[in-house]
């Protein structure tokens, strides 16, 4: 892969829900480290994929799934452009500080600046819990949309502050 630096580099906003990431300047981001049993790139099909135990870091942000693909656009002249969505499949995991989201599945969607997921979707702070089928976060809004299926709830706890965790 000629250009492992930028695909690299957008594995960060998978986990912009989780809090003071969304401040932070794309260009001033430390290095990403990602470890998996496979990874295996396609060049006609734009797109990357980590397999197996799959482990992205970045600083205080770590990344765990089962699969993660990297979907990115070419321009004109066939240099990598950016990328147009991230999939992270089974046993997805993403902690940062004491945030600790989890799910089935996960989408970044860049151009539309969400990130979804789904499947026994939860997020953990101090305590607090945020439970649902799907966990949609709207990047720039910063709000996000918790559904759960007909047969099942939304379910929220919310602790004090001052409590004992």
């Amino acid at each position: 892969m000629k250009s492992e630096r930028p695909i690299f580099f957008w594995l960060f906003f998978i986990c912009l829900f989780a809090g003071s990431a969304l401040a932070a300047d794309p260009r001033s981001l430390d290095e990403i480290r990602v470890v998996a049993d496979r990874m295996e790139a396609e060049a006609v099909g734009n797109k990357a994929t980590f397999s197996g135990d799959v482990k992205a870091s970045q600083k205080d942000i770590v990344i765990y799934a089962q699969s993660l693909t990297l979907f990115y656009s070419r321009g004109d002249d066939q240099k990598e452009q950016g990328i147009d969505r991230v999939e992270l499949e089974g046993e997805v995991r993403i902690l940062q500080k004491d945030r600790i989201a989890t799910a089935d599945k996960g989408l970044y969607l860049n151009l539309e600046r969400k990130i979804i997921l789904s499947g026994h979707a939860q997020v953990h702070q101090a305590g607090n819990i945020v439970k649902g089928d799907e966990i949609v976060y709207f990047i720039d809004e910063e709000r996000s949309i918790v559904s759960s299926d007909p047969d099942s709830r939304v379910n929220v706890l919310i602790k004090p502050k001052g409590e004992d965790r």
